[in-house]
């Protein structure tokens, strides 16, 4: 189950700016976004985040129950997107 549900792109409404920007899709260049939610994970609220390509669907994602701040997963999530390892 999500919930918390963050999209991080201008065409939210209103629009949510991701901590750097994302960087089109390496394997077809087009439109990616960032997105954070939390999931229950047996008795964990765990954070997660991905970048997905909406014209592909690559998609990058991360998730950990030790991380405190929600904005650090998502800059992780972008960072590894952005170095296209």
């Amino acid at each position: 189950m999500h919930k918390g549900l963050t999209m991080y792109s201008s065409d939210a409404i209103p629009p949510v700016h991701p901590p750097v920007p994302v960087k089109p899709c390496p394997f077809c260049g087009g439109h990616a976004v960032a997105s954070s939610w939390i999931e229950e994970v047996e008795d964990w609220e765990v954070f997660a985040a991905d970048v997905c390509c909406h014209d592909c669907g690559a998609k990058i994602e991360s998730n950990c129950k030790f991380v405190d701040d929600r904005d650090a997963m998502v800059l992780s999530v972008i960072e590894a997107w952005n170095k296209r390892v």
